[in-house]
């Protein structure tokens, strides 16, 4: 009979290659044998979660409760492919491993989004809106003092303290002193 078990143990098939057992959590609930390191992960998160969002699970609403819930979940999904692609690789061939290309990303992201609506993270603070417009001032401000710096440059350049008239047949002679547009062609006294 040695014999026979001996054939028996050759015919049979190794089964299944593991998985990453980031389904089997998120259906049963349990985690798998080789995933139990992912537990205290868990419990740790969970329990980080309320401490943030109240001090005691007492304190959070039922609303709360429930964004905790799906938060470690979904938590307990990412961990065991993160766990699986440690352990094997992160390449498929020529391919992203499959547990990679199909839904890490979307658990993340929705991870991230359960976290931003449970601690109000995107929340602005009340006067945001008089922050904002409190900037612009001071960067209106800021463009106009560059305006002015840039007008006074211009003008130095344009205006020069001693302007010389030229009337058509003489020689340039320095504008007189109660001199200005309309006076052309009379000088000091002339009226």
């Amino acid at each position: 009979m040695p014999k026979k078990s001996n054939k028996l143990a050759i015919r049979l098939r190794p089964g299944r290659p593991r998985k990453h057992g980031g389904y089997s959590y998120l259906t049963t609930g349990k985690l798998p044998e080789h995933r139990r390191e992912v537990s205290r992960y868990l419990t740790a998160a969970r329990e980080g979660l309320i401490k943030d969002l109240g001090p005691k699970e007492i304190d959070l609403s039922a609303g709360q409760r429930i964004l905790i819930d799906r938060i470690v979940t979904k938590l307990g999904v990412i961990r065991c492919m993160e766990e699986h692609v440690k352990e094997h690789s992160v390449m498929s061939g020529h391919n992203l491993a499959p547990c990679l290309r199909g839904s890490y990303l979307a658990y993340n992201n929705s991870v991230r989004l359960d976290i931003i609506a449970a601690l109000g993270i995107d929340r602005r603070k009340e006067g945001w809106e008089l922050e904002l417009a409190e900037y612009i001032q001071v960067k209106d401000a800021e463009t106009k003092e560059k305006a002015k710096g840039r007008e006074k440059k211009v003008k130095a350049i344009v205006v020069p303290s001693a302007s010389l008239r030229f009337v058509e047949g003489q020689e340039p002679s320095p504008e007189p002193e109660n001199g200005g547009p309309g006076d052309e062609g009379q000088g000091k006294g002339e009226k």
